[in-house]
């Protein structure tokens, strides 16, 4: 991820992460703020442009405070994720943490299923990744990183990793050819793609798991209002407003995402923390 360069740069990124806080008028000075964590998939200033507009929508729906948390980099907010910081998280490495079980899901954003893809400018087979390098976004990433790099060790192919700190990150390394391939999802791969006109090749899709969810934390935040959280955001495509605001975003819609539906997610995450082990025991 490039960094935000000069003091203008620096204030624009404060206003970014912070207007969902500074103008949600309906909510008192001494009302609670409940920070939400998000994922780093994208650039810092990405993440709030997305992130604030809907954090907003749902202030002024459910009658509460909300604010965007992110880290600089994947590795911060992960390790302020695994702290228990926040008290809603757009994220599925909390899989991977024992911080997970003081949250649940509630709803999960997208439809359809999240796969990982490993991507390349050139038509090639999975063999013809042994001796490359390859992008990825970072080691604990769930579907560009733990399902991709779990095919190519299942296929006996060694290959340089480059880890890029976000799955943007990773498509703009494989535009400027400083990688052959990137491990990444068709939401962020598809987009830039088309943006920057590349003609980009699949060449390994993973099977399909639950897309990514939002969590909240199950004592910090209260029953009644986890339920008016969910409500609004299922309803947005019922919703004049949140219907315009998820096209204005180009985001789909979110869906309904419980603790059960992530078994899947947990027993992956699971078989890659014995494998680091194992490798760090080496």
């Amino acid at each position: 991820m490039m960094p935000i360069p000069s003091l203008y740069g620096k204030l624009v990124l404060f206003f970014l992460l912070f207007s969902g806080t500074l103008f949600n008028n309906k909510a008192c000075a001494d009302e609670k703020v409940y920070t939400v964590g998000v994922l780093n998939q994208q650039s810092v200033v990405a993440t709030a442009r997305l992130w604030n507009p809907l954090l907003l929508y749902l202030g002024r729906k459910t009658g509460a405070r909300f604010t965007l948390a992110i880290g600089g980099t994947v590795q911060e907010t992960d390790a302020r994720t695994a702290k228990g910081e926040f008290d809603l998280a757009y994220t599925n490495h909390i899989f991977y943490m024992p911080i997970q079980r003081e949250y649940r899901p509630i709803v999960r954003w997208g439809r359809g299923s999240l796969r990982g893809l490993l991507v390349s400018l050139k038509p090639w087979r999975l063999e013809d990744l042994a001796g490359k390098t390859i992008a990825f976004p970072s080691p604990q990433a769930f579907a560009a990183t733990v399902l991709t790099w779990t095919q190519l060790e299942r296929e006996q192919i060694r290959f340089r990793p480059l880890f890029t700190g976000s799955q943007q990150a990773c498509m703009a390394a494989l535009a400027k050819r400083l990688v052959d391939a990137a491990g990444v999802t068709t939401r962020f791969a598809t987009p830039y793609a088309r943006r920057h006109g590349l003609d980009i090749h699949v060449i390994y899709r993973s099977a399909p798991f639950p897309q990514i969810p939002l969590l909240i934390h199950t004592t910090r935040v209260p029953d009644g209002l986890a339920e008016r959280i969910r409500a609004v955001l299922l309803n947005m495509p019922q919703d004049e407003e949140g219907k315009e605001l998820l096209a204005n975003l180009d985001m789909p819609p979110f869906e309904p995402a419980d603790d059960a539906l992530y078994a899947g997610t947990r027993e992956v995450y699971s078989r890659w923390r014995h494998r680091a082990a194992a490798a760090e025991s080496r």
